[in-house]
């Protein structure tokens, strides 16, 4: 997941590659790219986040199957390509660099993200704990850190990852690695002014057991007028120590790092293509996720209590526990099913980019039950390992509900949707 600012982060699974958290209002976790002219010493990062330094010209384009932010700084001119290859567990981030000026530029690029390779809601649940079980090393061959979390009982697995970068043309020195963030951030700062950006020159090279691990590499170029040089940073989860060094070794070459955005886009069109999804369809469902996911609070904050307040009691008396996002759904007549149909797609779209939610159906009541049968029947034909499960589908008759929990569904939905008006995205409200 990448917003429009570059903060975001890498999931496969249950297991969190980076550390995240849904702040909508600041937006600072993420993998980051910084560049700093040499010459100069101005700092800035491939995306707003998280230097924040105000740039010449700034877009960002979310696609199916990539995310594209492009900014121009002065005279110098950056691409950045972002894409998961599901199949291959890997994020591939290329970095292109173009220097518009007149005289020759000497730019470093600078890869950082806290990694976590652990279930979000343990590393959430207690960071420093977290970070005891990670130990980093550093493949200078390969020019790639290797991290594995060790296990915590004798029927746990090591977990293992890796962050390797493969260098265009215009390479100038040895790639540097650190794997500690405060060596890193430094002392009283933040990932928007660290004091690493500050020194000239390679990385400290910091690895093992250290208290709270990042993935961090160092590149220097020396760009002509004119001329543009480019880096792919590949961050991927790996089986075994084995695996996590051949994989090193393969995404240190340009063009294995390159086949990744190929793996992705047509990973993305098999997608669209099993959910009969168009890319229409596809791209709303996107601007919805991001509103399940920076929305407001989820049920499970609220404990006010009293003689008519709703509380999360309301909620688990229908089995619903307030952990994920809801999206909210009503169905008044079987002109609405069609919509309906649709909407399952987008809820499986949501699952299968690892973003989950409780999709609530709330449908009207007639006389033999026959409308909430047919949703259930569909739902069921759509994804019936989920139905009625928690990240799933639940579907209930509006009688089922006390007039407390269909006024608790209603103000804690980050979606709703009426089926029975419009077009697919016409009737969001989020």
């Amino acid at each position: 997941m990448v917003s429009a600012a570059g903060g975001g982060f890498t999931r496969f699974g249950d297991v969190a590659v980076n550390r995240w958290r849904n702040d909508g209002t600041t937006d600072d976790f993420g993998q980051w790219c910084y560049l700093k002219e040499v010459r100069t010493g101005r700092v800035w990062s491939t995306g707003h986040q998280p230097v924040c330094a105000r740039a010449d010209a700034y877009s960002a384009i979310l696609g199916n199957d990539c995310v594209t932010i492009s900014r121009r700084d002065g005279a110098i001119e950056t691409v950045t390509t972002i894409a998961v290859d599901s199949e291959a567990r890997t994020d591939a981030r290329r970095v292109a660099v173009t220097n518009h000026s007149n005289e020759p530029a000497t730019i470093e690029l600078t890869s950082y993200q806290e990694i976590a390779i652990a279930p979000h809601v343990s590393d959430r649940g207690h960071r420093a704990f977290s970070n005891l079980f990670v130990q980093t090393e550093w493949r200078p061959e390969p020019r790639s850190i290797i991290a594995m979390r060790r296990p915590r009982s004798a029927v746990d697995t090591p977990t293992w990852c890796g962050h390797t970068v493969a260098v265009r043309p215009g390479l100038s020195g040895r790639v540097s690695c650190e794997t500690d963030r405060s060596v890193f951030i430094g002392r009283g700062r933040t990932a928007r002014n660290p004091v690493a950006m500050g020194n000239h020159g390679e990385l400290a090279g910091t690895v093992g057991a250290v208290l709270d691990p990042i993935l961090a590499l160092r590149v220097t170029f020396e760009i002509g007028s004119g001329q543009s040089a480019e880096a792919i940073f590949t961050t991927y989860l790996a089986e075994n120590r084995d695996d996590a060094e051949r994989l090193a070794m393969s995404y240190s070459n340009p063009a294995a790092a390159l086949d990744l955005f190929v793996g992705a886009h047509a990973g993305s069109q098999r997608m669209l293509a099993d959910l009969e999804l168009s890319e229409r369809q596809a791209l709303e469902s996107q601007d919805q996720a991001g509103i399940l996911l920076y929305g407001i609070g989820p049920a499970a904050k609220l404990t006010h209590s009293g003689p008519g307040v709703p509380s999360r009691d309301d909620l688990l008396a229908i089995g619903i526990t307030g952990e994920w996002p809801v999206a909210l759904a009503t169905v008044e007549s079987v002109a609405g099913l069609p919509r309906f149909r649709e909407l399952l797609a987008v809820h499986s779209y949501w699952r299968l980019k690892g973003i989950a939610c409780d999709l609530v159906v709330v449908c009207r009541d007639d006389g033999d039950g026959d409308l909430r049968e047919r949703i259930k029947a569909l739902a069921g034909d759509a994804q019936s390992e989920r139905l009625d499960r928690p990240r799933g589908v639940w579907v209930f008759g509006r009688s089922a509900l006390t007039e407390k929990q269909e006024t608790l569904l209603q103000s804690i939905a980050r979606i709703r949707v009426d089926c029975e008006k419009g077009q697919a995205g016409d009737e969001i409200d989020g």
